[in-house]
């Protein structure tokens, strides 16, 4: 996991560019004010993700781990494909 914690109702903002890896878990936050942005690779690993919030992707989203088996990305809010 690359990620995980809950804000309790604030806002929350991750703005990837190089490489992540691993699962994002953030419960909790703000949905209307908080936003994932991935400018860069993020490869999900071995896991599922959840994001209490919005996510911007205009780089590459890699949801299969090593094994190839998907794994899912849940999104509260809007999801943005560039």
């Amino acid at each position: 996991t690359a990620i995980t914690g809950s804000t309790a109702g604030t806002a929350f903002t991750l703005t990837n560019s190089g490489t992540m890896n691993g699962a994002v878990n953030l419960t909790g936050s703000a949905v209307a004010t908080s936003l994932l942005t991935n400018e860069g690779r993020w490869n999900l690993g071995g896991g599922n993700s959840v994001f209490s919030g919005s996510v911007t992707n205009s780089g590459t989203l890699n949801l299969s781990d090593a094994s190839g088996t998907a794994n899912t990305l849940s999104v509260s809010g809007n999801i943005t494909f560039n």
